[in-house]
Protein backbone atom coordinates (compact mmCIF):
# COMPACT_ATOMS: atom_id res chain seq x y z
CA UNK A 1 0.00 0.00 0.00
CA UNK A 2 1.60 3.71 -1.15
CA UNK A 3 1.32 6.47 0.97
CA UNK A 4 -0.52 9.15 -1.50
CA UNK A 5 -1.36 12.09 0.16
CA UNK A 6 -5.11 13.25 -0.26
CA UNK A 7 -6.70 16.21 -0.04
CA UNK A 8 -8.94 16.55 2.36
CA UNK A 9 -10.83 19.78 4.15
CA UNK A 10 -11.05 19.68 8.05
CA UNK A 11 -14.69 18.68 9.49
CA UNK A 12 -14.10 21.26 12.47
CA UNK A 13 -12.07 24.55 10.84
CA UNK A 14 -12.48 23.70 7.37
CA UNK A 15 -8.84 24.41 6.33
CA UNK A 16 -7.91 22.10 3.63
CA UNK A 17 -4.84 19.71 4.42
CA UNK A 18 -2.94 16.66 3.27
CA UNK A 19 -2.44 13.21 4.66
CA UNK A 20 -1.76 9.92 3.75
CA UNK A 21 -4.63 8.63 6.55
CA UNK A 22 -8.12 8.13 4.53
CA UNK A 23 -9.19 7.91 7.91
CA UNK A 24 -8.22 11.48 9.09
CA UNK A 25 -10.73 14.24 8.76
CA UNK A 26 -9.31 17.18 11.28
CA UNK A 27 -6.35 19.17 10.04
CA UNK A 28 -4.08 18.84 13.99
CA UNK A 29 -4.93 17.03 16.84
CA UNK A 30 -6.05 20.75 18.78
CA UNK A 31 -9.04 20.46 15.74
CA UNK A 32 -9.33 16.43 16.34
CA UNK A 33 -10.58 17.09 20.16
CA UNK A 34 -13.18 19.30 18.92
CA UNK A 35 -17.22 18.65 18.15
CA UNK A 36 -18.22 19.10 15.01
CA UNK A 37 -21.40 19.00 15.83
CA UNK A 38 -24.03 21.63 14.90
CA UNK A 39 -24.28 24.45 17.38
CA UNK A 40 -28.16 24.89 18.20
CA UNK A 41 -27.60 27.57 21.15
CA UNK A 42 -31.09 29.55 20.98
CA UNK A 43 -32.80 27.26 18.85
CA UNK A 44 -36.23 26.14 20.13
CA UNK A 45 -37.82 22.56 20.28
CA UNK A 46 -41.09 22.98 21.83
CA UNK A 47 -41.02 24.90 25.19
CA UNK A 48 -37.17 24.02 25.57
CA UNK A 49 -34.70 26.68 24.33
CA UNK A 50 -31.14 25.27 24.31
CA UNK A 51 -28.23 27.36 25.93
CA UNK A 52 -25.49 25.57 25.79
CA UNK A 53 -23.74 22.20 24.86
CA UNK A 54 -22.25 20.22 27.48
CA UNK A 55 -19.27 18.07 27.77
CA UNK A 56 -21.87 15.28 28.96
CA UNK A 57 -23.14 12.61 27.36
CA UNK A 58 -26.41 10.10 27.22
CA UNK A 59 -25.34 6.92 25.22
CA UNK A 60 -23.63 8.47 22.13
CA UNK A 61 -25.48 11.63 22.53
CA UNK A 62 -24.13 14.94 23.23
CA UNK A 63 -26.01 16.36 26.15
CA UNK A 64 -27.68 20.51 26.16
CA UNK A 65 -28.49 22.06 28.49
CA UNK A 66 -32.24 23.83 27.65
CA UNK A 67 -34.23 26.00 29.44
CA UNK A 68 -38.19 24.99 29.54
CA UNK A 69 -40.46 27.95 29.33
CA UNK A 70 -41.39 27.23 32.58
CA UNK A 71 -38.31 28.29 33.98
CA UNK A 72 -36.62 24.82 34.83
CA UNK A 73 -32.93 23.91 33.94
CA UNK A 74 -33.06 20.19 32.03
CA UNK A 75 -30.14 17.75 30.14
CA UNK A 76 -31.23 16.14 26.93
CA UNK A 77 -29.85 15.09 24.41
CA UNK A 78 -29.58 16.60 21.02
CA UNK A 79 -31.26 13.86 18.73
CA UNK A 80 -33.88 14.10 21.17
CA UNK A 81 -34.39 17.88 20.89
CA UNK A 82 -34.01 17.76 17.17
CA UNK A 83 -36.28 14.44 16.31
CA UNK A 84 -39.13 16.63 18.20
CA UNK A 85 -39.01 13.21 21.08
CA UNK A 86 -38.29 15.60 24.14
CA UNK A 87 -40.77 19.31 23.79
CA UNK A 88 -40.60 20.38 27.61
CA UNK A 89 -38.29 19.77 30.67
CA UNK A 90 -41.22 17.42 32.05
CA UNK A 91 -43.99 20.04 33.26
CA UNK A 92 -45.41 19.62 29.79
CA UNK A 93 -46.36 16.01 30.17
CA UNK A 94 -49.64 14.99 32.02
CA UNK A 95 -50.38 18.58 32.37
CA UNK A 96 -50.80 20.53 29.29
CA UNK A 97 -50.58 17.91 26.86
CA UNK A 98 -53.71 16.85 27.96
CA UNK A 99 -55.69 19.96 28.90
CA UNK A 100 -54.30 21.45 25.39
CA UNK A 101 -55.00 18.04 23.12
CA UNK A 102 -57.03 19.05 20.75
CA UNK A 103 -59.37 16.11 20.42
CA UNK A 104 -59.52 15.09 24.05
CA UNK A 105 -62.94 15.21 25.37
CA UNK A 106 -63.46 14.57 28.89
CA UNK A 107 -60.48 12.75 29.67
CA UNK A 108 -61.17 10.77 25.72
CA UNK A 109 -58.86 10.83 23.19
CA UNK A 110 -61.96 11.51 20.67
CA UNK A 111 -60.14 10.83 17.42
CA UNK A 112 -58.56 7.79 18.52
CA UNK A 113 -61.63 6.38 19.41
CA UNK A 114 -63.31 7.87 15.69
CA UNK A 115 -60.50 5.71 13.82
CA UNK A 116 -60.81 2.53 13.03
CA UNK A 117 -56.89 2.12 12.49
CA UNK A 118 -55.33 -0.58 13.72
CA UNK A 119 -51.71 -0.40 15.74
CA UNK A 120 -48.79 -1.87 13.39
CA UNK A 121 -48.42 -4.83 15.81
CA UNK A 122 -52.26 -5.84 15.60
CA UNK A 123 -52.25 -9.47 14.12
CA UNK A 124 -55.96 -10.22 14.81
CA UNK A 125 -57.24 -7.59 12.66
CA UNK A 126 -59.69 -6.29 15.25
CA UNK A 127 -58.77 -3.65 17.47
CA UNK A 128 -58.58 -4.48 21.53
CA UNK A 129 -58.60 -8.14 20.60
CA UNK A 130 -55.74 -10.72 20.69
CA UNK A 131 -54.48 -14.42 21.04
CA UNK A 132 -54.23 -15.14 24.49
CA UNK A 133 -50.98 -17.65 25.38
CA UNK A 134 -53.64 -20.59 25.80
CA UNK A 135 -54.92 -20.20 22.45
CA UNK A 136 -57.88 -18.48 23.66
CA UNK A 137 -58.89 -15.05 22.43
CA UNK A 138 -58.62 -11.82 24.96
CA UNK A 139 -61.02 -9.03 24.50
CA UNK A 140 -60.21 -5.08 26.18
CA UNK A 141 -60.77 -2.23 25.55
CA UNK A 142 -58.69 1.37 26.45
CA UNK A 143 -61.03 4.37 28.10
CA UNK A 144 -60.29 7.53 29.68
CA UNK A 145 -56.53 6.70 30.38
CA UNK A 146 -57.70 3.04 31.89
CA UNK A 147 -57.50 -0.35 30.48
CA UNK A 148 -60.78 -2.71 30.73
CA UNK A 149 -60.52 -5.92 30.63
CA UNK A 150 -63.21 -7.55 28.71
CA UNK A 151 -62.78 -11.24 28.73
CA UNK A 152 -61.01 -14.25 27.48
CA UNK A 153 -63.04 -16.47 24.83
CA UNK A 154 -63.02 -19.41 23.42
CA UNK A 155 -63.64 -18.15 20.01
CA UNK A 156 -62.63 -14.92 18.32
CA UNK A 157 -66.20 -13.92 17.33
CA UNK A 158 -66.76 -14.28 20.96
CA UNK A 159 -63.96 -12.05 21.46
CA UNK A 160 -64.77 -9.40 18.85
CA UNK A 161 -68.77 -9.29 19.66
CA UNK A 162 -67.51 -8.41 23.78
CA UNK A 163 -65.11 -5.74 22.24
CA UNK A 164 -68.01 -4.26 20.05
CA UNK A 165 -70.30 -4.30 22.77
CA UNK A 166 -67.90 -2.48 24.64
CA UNK A 167 -67.09 0.01 22.13
CA UNK A 168 -71.01 0.74 22.09
CA UNK A 169 -71.00 1.12 26.05
CA UNK A 170 -68.47 3.36 26.25
CA UNK A 171 -67.46 5.18 22.80
CA UNK A 172 -70.55 5.39 21.75
CA UNK A 173 -72.51 8.09 24.37
CA UNK A 174 -69.24 10.22 24.43
CA UNK A 175 -68.86 10.15 20.62
CA UNK A 176 -72.73 11.48 20.96
CA UNK A 177 -71.84 13.83 23.87
CA UNK A 178 -69.10 15.40 22.10
CA UNK A 179 -70.76 16.19 18.87
CA UNK A 180 -73.70 17.62 20.78
CA UNK A 181 -71.70 19.94 22.63
CA UNK A 182 -71.11 22.11 19.16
Amino acid sequence: MSNVEISYTCGFCEIAFTSTNPNRRFCSTSCAGKSTAKDITGNVYGKLTAIKRLDERNASHRLWLCRCECGNLTKVPINFLTTGHTKSCGCFKGKGQRKNHLYLFEGTNISRINKDTLFKCNTSGVRGVHQHESGKWMARIGFQNKRIYLGIFKTFEEAVAARREAEEKYFKPIIEKYNKKD
